[in-house]
């Protein structure tokens, strides 16, 4: 019997069993907003900027898939595993709160527990800064590539 192997952007089939992409967004959100909480650091963690949000608010992290500008696709999808880049940035009113932000982000990530599915973290160039114009927001982010295990569709 011939095994059967397709695989389409985001999903794969194998062995007659239907696998996608795990949502590497929403497992990393989930997993920073745990880590600050522990941590005790005064910090939001979504994947959108909050709309009400100024730099009066406390500073903010966003977590957004960086797969569409970096490898204009959704990064590669194997049998047992998806990779992609997630980009990481920190929003605060001065740049070195936002750096600071970024910074404990990548730290955090590479010492604690990986969430499930989630098989390994690696970073990017360093943490990049700039600033929002709309907000007067200080940013600082950075890339890390994430590994991930398939999960059952």
């Amino acid at each position: 019997m011939q095994r059967q192997r397709v695989s389409c952007s985001r999903v794969l089939l194998e062995r007659g069993q239907l696998r996608v992409a795990a949502d590497v967004q929403k497992i990393l959100t989930d997993h920073l907003r745990d880590l600050m909480a522990r941590r005790g650091v005064d910090c939001t963690v979504s994947q959108n900027v909050p709309a009400q949000w100024t730099t009066d608010s406390s500073p903010h992290i966003q977590v957004t898939d960086a797969a569409p500008s970096l490898t204009k696709g959704w990064g590669r999808v194997a049998p047992a595993m998806t990779t992609g880049p997630q980009q990481i940035t920190g929003w605060a009113k001065d740049s070195t709160q936002a750096k600071h932000l970024a910074n404990l982000c990548l730290g955090l990530l590479f010492v604690s527990k990986r969430p499930r599915h989630i098989t390994a973290f690696t970073p990017g160039p360093g943490v990049v800064t700039s600033r929002d114009e709309k907000t007067g927001a200080e940013l600082a982010f950075c890339i890390v590539t994430v590994t991930a295990t398939t999960i059952p569709a």
